[in-house]
């Protein structure tokens, strides 16, 4: 149903405004750089604009909910393009959220660090466990990388914990062997 009142119109419009702060909060869940959010934050809007027929009337309270289902879908629909361009395109980006790479100073040995713990998953995990793995590091829920990589859940919730298992496994291997 579309809202034919000028001032409800005008309602859908500011509520959408008085959004963006929210939403830009909700997408550092997803997006790691700033221009990827600000990206997000916008294709959203545009999204919510396009698709307001499809905002019902007495659904207010709502629409902070409608608006981060659209987010949500722009952002699984944009990383199922980015899986089937490769998943070396993933990888630096979101390793460094593992690596906790923001805590370090932009050195020779933070690239160490970081380059050695990115290496020392790779090889500890199959090339599926490891696009499991870097979902959850990502922050994305159980049920949300089942349904990306169109997996049961009871599996995705143990190919984390086994990827856990060999990552500390190794670490603590590599650690003694360092030792």
């Amino acid at each position: 149903m579309r809202k034919t009142n000028e001032t409800m119109e005008f309602d859908f419009n500011s509520q959408l405004i008085t959004s963006r702060q929210y939403l830009d909060n909700f997408a550092r869940k997803f997006a790691l750089e700033e221009d990827d959010r600000k990206d997000l934050v916008s294709e959203t809007i545009l999204k919510a604009l396009d698709k307001r027929d499809y905002f019902y009337e007495g659904n207010e309270k709502n629409f902070r909910s409608w608006l981060i289902t659209i987010m949500t879908n722009i952002f699984i629909n944009n990383y199922r393009r980015n899986e089937r361009v490769g998943i070396d395109n993933y990888d630096n980006e979101h390793m460094a959220l593992l690596a906790g790479q923001g805590r370090f100073s932009q050195s020779a040995d933070a690239d160490f660090i970081f380059k050695e713990l990115s290496d020392l998953v790779k090889r500890s995990l199959s090339q599926i466990d490891y696009r499991v793995f870097m979902g959850h590091v990502n922050g994305f829920g159980y049920e949300q990388i089942a349904e990306v990589m169109n997996l049961p859940l009871g599996t995705v919730k143990s190919k984390i914990n086994g990827a856990r298992k060999k990552i500390i496994k190794n670490l603590k291997c590599n650690y003694y062997e360092s030792s």
